[in-house]
């Protein structure tokens, strides 16, 4: 049975048998002359990931949010506070995008 190894190195190669180079181009970051406008910095590769995975959030704890399946006759069916997670972890997912927007930022600044 044949396997992959996959060995992803920054920047030299390590001369193993078989190894192929494949180069990533570097993140697309804003213009350093002017303050991004809310337009500009929805194109930023990280914004438009956070945003992705958010609304995804959202969309799949809709259902849980709502309360629908929830039964007075078992309690045990939605027993916890879906709003309050999903608000958290949407709150995580756009500080981390901050931080990687400005991270981007400081980066291009350098």
């Amino acid at each position: 049975m044949a396997t992959t190894d996959l060995h992803i190195n920054r920047r030299a190669l390590l001369r193993l048998g078989g190894e192929q180079s494949y180069p990533v181009q570097p993140l697309a970051v804003p213009d350093r002359s002017q303050a991004p406008t809310p337009a500009a910095a929805a194109a930023w590769p990280a914004v438009r990931a956070g945003a992705l995975v958010a609304g995804t959030l959202a969309l799949v704890s809709w259902p849980y949010v709502r309360g629908y399946g929830a039964s007075t006759g078992n309690p045990s069916l939605l027993p916890r506070d879906y709003a309050r997670g999903t608000l958290l972890a949407i709150g995580i997912t756009v500080t981390v995008t901050a931080v990687a927007a400005t991270a981007a930022v400081v980066r291009a600044r350098r």
